[in-house]
C-alpha cells in the first residue's frame, strides 16, 4: 500500500519482516530501564560480632598473698576479691589457685552495712581503761582514761565483710580459741577478746599485712601487740569503733 516511500504518515501501520521484527524487539529491550537490584543479603562474617577476649589471670604461687598480688597488678584488694568470690577468706590461699584480675579502672560494687544493728552507745569511763578501734586509720589506741597510753598499726574488715561499728565492751577473753567459718578455720587464735558477737580483738599468726583491711570483721593484730592489750584490758572494758 505504500507507493511512494518518501510519502508516509504518522499512525501508519506498516509490516516488518522477521529479522527486522527481533532486531526491533532488542533496541526496545535496550532502551527500557533496568529495575533496581536488590541489595544482596549480609553474610554471617558481615553480621558477626568478635566475643570478647577472656578476663587475664595469675596463679597462686607458694609464698604468695593477695595484698602483695593486687599490689603488682596495681589494683585494690577489694577489687580483686570482689572478681572471685569464691575466696572466702583472704588469708587462706593455696597454690595453683587461679585469680581472675580485674582491670585498674574496675571498681568493685559496694557493699551493705552489717545486718545486726549495734547497740546501745556508752560513755567510755572518765578515768577507767578503754579501747579506740579507728577504722579510716587501721588503728587502735589504748587510753587509761583520757590518757593514750598505747597505739597500734591493725587490719579490720575487708569492705564485703565490714567491721562493726559502735560503742562495746569486752564480754570474754581466750589465751587461745579457735575460729571457724563456712569457708575457713584458723586454730589457737591467740588473746583473743570478743566484744560483740563474733566480733573481737586479736593476734594474727597467718598475714602481717598490717594498715589495711584484711578480716572478715574482727580486729587483727600482731601477736605482740595482741599479747600487751590482752594484759591491759579486762572484761567489761569498753570497745569503741569508728571510721
Amino acid at each position: 500500500e505504500i507507493v511512494d516511500p518518501i510519502l508516509i504518515y504518522a499512525g501508519q501501520v506498516i509490516a516488518l519482516p522477521p529479522r527486522m521484527r527481533a532486531a526491533s524487539r532488542a533496541v526496545a529491550a535496550q532502551a527500557a530501564p533496568s529495575p533496581p537490584s536488590e541489595p544482596a543479603p549480609p553474610t554471617g562474617d558481615e553480621t558477626s560480632i568478635p566475643a570478647p577476649s577472656p578476663p587475664p589471670t595469675y596463679t597462686i604461687r607458694t609464698g604468695d598473698r593477695l595484698s602483695n598480688i593486687a599490689k603488682s597488678f596495681e589494683i585494690s584488694l577489694e577489687a580483686l576479691l570482689a572478681v572471685n568470690p569464691e575466696i572466702g577468706n583472704p588469708d587462706l590461699i593455696y597454690a595453683g589457685q587461679q585469680l581472675v584480675i580485674p582491670s585498674k579502672d574496675f571498681v568493685p560494687p559496694p557493699q551493705p552495712e552489717p545486718a545486726a544493728p549495734p547497740p546501745a552507745p556508752v560513755n567510755p569511763p572518765g578515768d577507767e581503761r578503754w579501747i579506740d578501734v579507728d577504722l579510716s586509720d587501721q588503728a587502735v589506741y589504748a587510753y587509761d582514761g583520757g590518757e593514750l597510753v598505747r597505739s597500734f598499726v591493725v587490719s579490720t574488715g575487708l569492705a564485703r565483710f565490714p567491721t562493726i561499728t559502735g560503742e562495746f565492751h569486752i564480754y570474754v577473753k581466750h589465751l587461745a580459741v579457735d575460729m571457724r567459718g563456712p569457708d575457713y578455720f584458723l586454730e589457737d587464735v591467740p588473746y583473743t577478746m570478743y566484744f560483740y558477737k563474733g566480733y573481737g580483738l586479736h593476734g594474727t599468726y597467718w598475714h602481717d599485712n598490717f594498715g589495711v583491711p584484711m578480716s572478715h570483721g574482727c580486729v587483727n593484730l600482731s601477736i605482740s601487740d595482741a599479747e600487751w592489750l590482752f594484759e591491759f584490758a579486762e572484761v567489761g572494758t569498753v570497745v569503741r569503733v569508728h571510721e
